[in-house]
């Protein structure tokens, strides 16, 4: 019978020996981890890389402070866009990416019919708005915007 007993405390002391050997090995695996991280590893990955593309498009936009003016009547969609200082932006390519709920996406690419002013034919219907993306590239950057256009 003590035989028994001491087999019992002998699994025991094993398994409580695995368990702090593991212990031990996950402490020093952490630490060194720690120490030696890449230098390329962004520490701030989770926060602000789930939206990272938004993030960047959102500084483009700061940074080229374009103004949007649209408008939409029976059958031409209008987008007039100015930079700060109220100047056209002409030269840029301008599609607008449409949101409908009751079909596909369906891509519209605006041509520049003056300076500034971009167009293109559509037949709203009967309906009193639009929404999308408006992706506007131009030498000075790219802008991503959601917009809505009423008419």
């Amino acid at each position: 019978m003590n035989s028994a007993k001491d087999n019992g405390l002998i699994w025991k002391a094993i398994l409580c020996l695995i368990f702090l050997v593991f212990m031990i090995g996950m402490a020093i695996s952490m630490t060194l981890a720690g120490r030696k991280g890449s230098k390329v590893v962004d520490r701030d990955y989770y926060s602000k890389g789930l939206h990272y593309n938004e993030n960047s498009l959102r500084g483009d936009q700061n940074k080229a402070k374009w103004n949007i003016h649209s408008t939409l009547d029976d059958e031409q969609l209008r987008f007039n866009l100015t930079d700060a200082s109220k100047m056209p932006l002409a030269g840029a390519a301008v599609t607008l990416t449409l949101i409908e709920s009751d079909a596909a996406e369906r891509t519209l690419k605006l041509a520049e019919t003056s300076a500034g002013n971009y167009s293109a034919p559509f037949s709203a219907g009967t309906r009193s708005e639009l929404r999308g993306l408006l992706r506007i590239a131009h030498s000075r950057g790219v802008m991503e915007t959601w917009v809505v256009v009423l008419r």
